[in-house]
């Protein structure tokens, strides 16, 4: 076989369909087995991260959690057993046999614990989102107070025209950071209009079950008490999240919004340290499946990695299991992204001479991509997301009807609301919304009304400087 790595494109073209195919399939095979040992090192590190997290955050657990503490624990030694038997099968050693079933039920229940937190995480997360717009607003206040004379918003919307045109692979990213810091100006039909012809682009060619679980996210993120696991465990925290949603703006002194905001960022933070506690579990179980997946591929490599089970097995040498996984990742890693690049090469030579890919081809690309998607699960998504089987596409009357649900799902939620909440739960939908402007001029309009429509000057200042320390916040990391 010729050295693909220093052959043209123009040498590839003179290459038969049948070799081209031969060529993918080889390389493709290879890179199935890396992604096998790279979930094999992963796991390994991870399994080590874990158990030293968990032992860090044991009293906070402890303190925090009742049952769910258990399952969390439960999870980790299943885990552990399972890795062991892992390395036996590598070693040829014993009768190893790990149920598929059984670890993709580990990760369903991962899936839950996360989702039992999620709920309150939203909801705890507008409370102090509110919170820190009104002690931003009093400190501008404090700050500015009648230091505003001209402002200048041609200069500064020009300024953010080359702020998000400097690198048009990061205009997306920017624009909806800056949706994400300015108040929402817009009339609520027309912000309906804009979630729902991008929820429907978004959402192309997508099957009805894949539609159905995204519009079901979509309103969890607008309530959290719509996620199915909300009130269902973590009772400290649910109780929390009732007692921040008790707390009454209106009402309320500037030291009491700073003490409530000070609180639920706290909580906030701990939160996050017990959901990334599982959130990592569940990214061992990612690498277990794809590992289960390619067993028979990583026993043909095996001498890469037994020395480091070997060595994972005694505790007086962990320093040099870390340096080993550490080497071991990047070689591999190189490996991989350089007959990626390779592949993509000739599969691109290989479509210019015939538009239909060969079956076998198909078949192997679809089963590399299944196993990317659990190596690039960084979430622990719901399998139906992180895997789109094949199914009935979802066709346009069914998107409109489904998005049509949304909206009067939102609809309905928001005429109990105050304005802050009503305002900072539409804003953050939209701005999790894949990108909603369909041209750079509906952006404009949009940042227009947000910086115009304000009822004060001070508040238009306020409102440029949140947008302005976005674009610093860009120039200071370059």
């Amino acid at each position: 076989m010729i050295n693909i790595d220093n052959t043209t494109e123009e040498e590839l073209k003179n290459l038969t369909k049948e070799k081209l195919k031969n060529y993918i399939l080889n390389i493709n095979d290879k890179q199935l087995t890396r992604i096998g040992i790279l979930s094999l090192l992963e796991m390994i590190q991870s399994i080590i991260d874990v158990k030293d997290g968990l032992e860090e955050g044991k009293e906070l657990l402890e303190d925090r959690l009742s049952e769910e503490y258990d399952d969390i624990i439960n999870l980790y030694k299943d885990i552990e057993i399972i890795g062991k038997d892992i390395f036996n099968i590598l070693k040829d050693q014993g009768d190893n046999k790990i149920e598929e079933k059984h670890v993709f039920e580990l990760r369903e229940k991962a899936h839950k614990l996360l989702l039992g937190m999620s709920g309150y995480i939203t909801e705890i997360a507008y409370i102090n989102e509110i919170a820190n717009g009104v002690l931003e607003k009093e400190k501008f206040n404090k700050s500015y107070n009648n230091m505003v004379q001209n402002i200048d918003l041609k200069k500064f919307y020009d300024n953010v025209y080359k702020f998000l045109t400097e690198d048009m692979n990061t205009l997306h990213i920017k624009a909806m950071e800056i949706v994400r810091v300015v108040p929402m100006k817009i009339a609520k039909q027309k912000y309906y209009d804009i979630i729902k012809t991008a929820i429907k682009k978004s959402l192309g060619n997508s099957s009805e079950t894949k539609t159905d679980r995204l519009i079901k996210r979509y309103k969890s993120i607008f309530n959290g008490t719509m996620e199915i696991e909300y009130g269902q465990g973590f009772d400290f925290y649910f109780r929390k999240t009732h007692e921040f949603k008790q707390f009454d703006f209106k009402t309320a002194s500037i030291d009491e919004v700073e003490k409530v905001y000070n609180d639920t960022t706290k909580i906030l933070v701990e939160m996050n340290d017990i959901t990334e506690m599982i959130r990592e579990i569940g990214l061992i179980i990612n690498r277990i499946i794809i590992i289960l997946f390619s067993i028979d591929k990583i026993s043909n490599k095996k001498e890469q990695v037994i020395n480091i089970i070997e060595i994972y097995n005694d505790d007086k040498r962990q320093r040099e299991l870390s340096k080993l996984l550490k080497e071991g990742f990047k070689e591999v890693n190189e490996e991989f992204t350089k007959d990626n690049i390779n592949l993509e090469k000739i599969i691109g030579v290989y479509i210019d001479k015939d538009r239909n890919i060969d079956e076998d081809i198909n078949k192997e690309l679809m089963v590399t991509k299944e196993y990317l998607a659990y190596l690039n699960d960084n979430y622990l998504e719901d399998i139906d997301l992180l895997i789109d089987k094949e199914g009935e596409i979802a066709t346009q009357d069914y998107l409109e009807q489904s998005v049509d649900n949304l909206t009067q799902y939102i609809n309905r939620n928001i005429k109990g609301m105050s304005n802050k909440q009503r305002k900072v739960r539409m804003r953050r939908l939209l701005y999790l919304t894949d990108f909603p402007f369909e041209k750079p001029e509906d952006f404009f309009n949009y940042l227009k009304n947000s910086i115009e429509n304000n009822s004060s000057k001070d508040d238009i200042i306020l409102s440029i400087n949140k947008v302005a320390s976005v674009m610093a916040s860009y120039k200071s990391k370059k």
